[in-house]
């Protein structure tokens, strides 16, 4: 995708990856400290919000800087504190002793089943689709939208939205 939409060579973007890499495990390590101290639903509404600005401007940004700013601030910062240590935490305060394991076991299923569908959508999605122009003057959504770039944008809208929005409702619960 990176190669692809903004003309990043690929020796560069596994450079920026990797550094992704390292801002991810920081912003993990911090998120941990955070839950300790103020909570997992307070961190989880944070980081909520900053993730789906991060998805945002990964699907509908244009330029390097947009795509940096996802990169290496919000994405890391939303996904590392959203994601599966701050869930794994939420899953042993919000369930009984008795039901932890189909908790977790559930869990564990449904993100390796969103892996494996992802492949075959975005293949499927590859070879099906044409590029998609939209007017300019719809101002920083108009452009052209390739095939990869749709499945993020509906990635970032519909599922990522969909699927924090309720784990976030349960976690307030």
């Amino acid at each position: 995708y990176i190669t692809n939409e903004y003309g990043i060579t690929d020796t560069h973007a596994g450079k920026l990856l990797g550094i992704k890499g390292f801002v991810d495990i920081l912003f993990g390590l911090l998120g941990s400290i955070l839950v300790d101290i103020i909570g997992v639903r307070k961190v989880s509404v944070v980081a909520l919000s900053v993730a789906i600005v991060g998805r945002s401007l990964l699907a509908f940004g244009r330029n390097t800087t947009t795509l940096f700013f996802a990169l290496f601030f919000f994405s890391p910062c939303g996904d590392a504190l959203l994601g599966v240590g701050l869930y794994r935490v939420a899953l042993k305060k919000l369930t009984t002793p008795l039901t932890r394991p189909l908790a977790f076991a559930v869990s564990y299923a449904a993100g390796n089943l969103a892996g494996a569908l992802a492949d075959v959508v975005i293949d499927k999605m590859r070879n099906g689709l044409t590029d998609l122009h939209i007017d300019e003057s719809y101002g920083w959504l108009g452009g052209v939208y390739t095939p990869i770039r749709q499945f993020i944008a509906s990635n970032s809208i519909l599922f990522d939205f969909i699927s924090s929005a309720r784990r976030t409702r349960a976690l307030l619960v």
